[in-house]
């Protein structure tokens, strides 16, 4: 008997590490790191482009930095092509009241790119208000970038 293996579905799939190393002032932007072999996006700096002909579904982990004072912040999937936040929020806070998801995410639609888009991971904060994180677990990020047929 042969196995044959075969996409069950057509999905291509990029990990970059989300990192911050110093002290982090107003709106932080984290870094990135890694390849992207298997998507058609491509990485320059601490920013990353999509291509229209493609929906994509991007999610971001926040726990590369711990909140200093008592607050809710969010980690946005950040446009700096139309400089706006896209999606849902990743929530950071103190309290234990506070319920959400604590992983950024948004699906982004071919028909929603006129040729490419670029973007950033950033939390919206006050300087002082965030301090990169000391836990080893949390050193580290994951950005995962996921591109689906349109």
């Amino acid at each position: 008997m042969t196995n044959i293996m075969r996409k069950a579905v057509p999905i291509a799939v990029d990990f970059l590490r989300l990192s911050y190393t110093g002290t982090p002032g107003a709106n932080p932007i984290l870094t990135l790191s890694g390849s992207l072999d298997n998507t058609s996006a491509t990485l320059s700096g601490n920013e990353f482009t999509l291509y229209s002909g493609s929906h994509w579904r991007i999610e971001a982990s926040p726990q590369v930095l711990d909140i200093s004072v008592s607050d809710t912040y969010y980690l946005d999937i950040y446009s700096t092509t139309n400089t706006q936040a896209v999606g849902f929020g990743g929530i950071m806070s103190t309290s234990t009241r506070i319920r959400g998801r604590a992983t950024a995410c948004a699906m982004i639609l071919s028909g929603d790119i006129t040729t490419s888009e670029t973007y950033r991971i950033q939390v919206t904060a006050d300087s002082g208000d965030l301090t990169a994180s000391t836990d080893l677990l949390n050193a580290y990020g994951i950005l995962k970038i996921m591109e689906l047929p349109a």
